[in-house]
């Protein structure tokens, strides 16, 4: 669960997170005993398991996604359409010291785990396009259940254009998108999306800052998903391969 202190011996999913704070020794273990991670850690801290956006497994390489919707949108002429989506996380565990708050481990709460392409493939030689975390998900008219591993997004459709468009596929930049859970549970939450069609094939996506829910509490953002220096009216993703 998210916001625990880890101590002792912990199941998540198919892994075993065992911390022992005497001899700051921290593992992940596979069900069968096996160890995936083994660390020796120093100083003065603690440890926190909070939610990560699911991009670190089995490497960071992206901090794209590119959520396929399972039914796809149509959205009438000048017309806008709210939704919502879910989004892939994972459990981050997090050393935290008095002047620091590092990302030591990623366990994986899912299944899937796949990548792919987001624009065209000129040749078998040459890849052009974004790369990104795959993830397949429904539409939503309200707000839904979770399960581990998932998160909830606020999306909305604006299509200025004068002809009916349909949604297929979104695509966000997961640095644009804190992500918030209430302690104790795996209830996630990651903010509003809003894509706006201007042209025939191009959206863009904008992340408006919203409140969350109430008793929410900001995950830690890892180094790599850090936001630029910019603001936030300047977020934004183009999707100019269609949507």
């Amino acid at each position: 669960m998210y916001g625990i202190g880890v101590s002792g011996r912990i199941s998540i999913g198919d892994n075993i997170i065992e911390y022992d704070g005497a001899r700051g020794r921290y593992r992940r273990m596979s069900r069968d005993g096996s160890i995936a991670v083994s660390l020796d850690l120093q100083g003065e801290h603690s440890i926190v398991a909070e939610p990560v956006h699911s991009l670190y497994i089995p490497g960071f390489n992206t901090k794209y996604i590119l959520v396929e919707l399972v039914d796809r949108i149509v959205v009438p002429p000048n017309y806008s359409v709210g939704f919502f989506i879910k989004t892939p996380v994972d459990l981050g565990v997090f050393m935290v010291g008095r002047d620091f708050y590092k990302l030591i481990d990623v366990a994986p709460l899912l299944n899937y785990y796949k990548y792919t392409l987001y624009g065209p493939l000129t040749s078998l030689e040459e890849v052009s396009g974004i790369l990104c975390r795959h993830w397949r998900s429904r539409s939503y008219n309200g707000r839904t259940n979770i399960e581990p591993g998932e998160c909830l997004v606020e999306a909305e459709v604006v299509n200025e254009l004068g002809d009916s468009i349909i949604v297929s596929k979104i695509l966000v930049d997961a640095s644009y998108m804190p992500l918030y859970y209430e302690i104790n549970t795996f209830n996630c939450y990651a903010g509003k999306i809003r894509m706006v069609v201007k042209s025939r094939g191009i959206g863009e996506i904008m992340y408006p800052r919203i409140q969350p829910p109430q008793g929410y509490l900001k995950a830690d953002v890892p180094a790599e998903l850090r936001p630029p220096p910019i603001p936030i009216i300047a977020w934004k993703t183009e999707m100019i391969w269609g949507f």
